[in-house]
């Protein structure tokens, strides 16, 4: 698994005790500029992803730059290395 895969795993595993996800928006297209969230853990900014059409982007609280992956990235790591729920 390469770094940017496993943040991005870190990112949405988290502990679901520290951390409260809400998000909630009537549909529409992403476009260039992306959705992006925020993740706090135990109040302080862990970090931010954002999805956009191509790609998604992990940037680490103590980062300026993002890891980037591409949905066909994504889509291989998580059939790869995830948990298929019913």
């Amino acid at each position: 698994m390469g770094k940017p895969m496993a943040l991005f795993f870190h990112f949405l595993q988290g502990e679901a005790m520290a951390n409260s996800v809400k998000f909630s928006i009537p549909e529409r297209e992403i476009d260039n500029i992306g959705v992006t969230f925020v993740r706090k853990k135990n109040g302080s900014k862990h970090g931010t992803i954002t999805v956009r059409q191509n790609h998604l982007e992990w940037t680490p609280a103590d980062h300026t730059y993002p890891y980037r992956v591409t949905w066909e990235e994504l889509a291989a790591f998580c059939e790869s290395k995830g948990e298929r729920k019913r």
